[in-house]
């Protein structure tokens, strides 16, 4: 009787370790790793989106604003909190004459990032270029006070 007692006793704390690590290994599974994965995915969309927004550059470099533009949707499309590619954007498009989208694009740098100079900056010179400049001098004012130095024609 007393070997049933500590059988049914050993069964139990087996059975309850077994218990323990399963929860743990279920906490684990269903909470700790879909953060982790989800965690690397981020890093590598941000890492895609440099990338893309690398590709524009050589592209705009190169005189192809067409395809700088494609490249830089799809860096904004990876990661939309990227301000530098709302930047470059907006160069293209000013190279384009597209000044709406221009100036959308800086005003979008600017939002995520109310520090970004070069955004400020070029947003005034866009201006100057459609003869806004009330506006102008705003943004460019701005620029120069984040800076505290001269602003230059449109700068990435």
């Amino acid at each position: 009787m007393e070997d049933l007692k500590l059988r049914s006793l050993d069964f139990f704390k087996t059975l309850f370790i077994m218990l323990a690590c399963w929860g743990f290994l279920s906490v684990i599974y269903f909470f700790i790793l879909p953060k982790l994965v989800a965690s690397l995915l981020l890093i590598n969309q941000s890492e895609s989106a440099f990338i893309k927004n690398e590709q524009g550059l050589v592209y705009e470099k190169n005189g192809d604003s067409d395809k700088a533009i494609v490249e830089y949707k799809k860096a904004i499309e990876l990661d939309p909190l990227y301000d530098k590619t709302y930047n470059n954007i907006g160069i293209s498009y000013a190279s384009k004459k597209q000044y709406d989208l221009a100036e959308q694009s800086f005003k979008k740098a600017i939002e995520l990032n109310p520090e970004y100079v070069k955004a400020y900056n070029n947003l005034g010179f866009l201006f100057i270029k459609q003869d806004k400049y009330l506006e102008a001098v705003f943004y460019l004012e701005k620029a120069s006070t984040l800076d505290g130095t001269l602003t230059h024609l449109l700068e990435r």
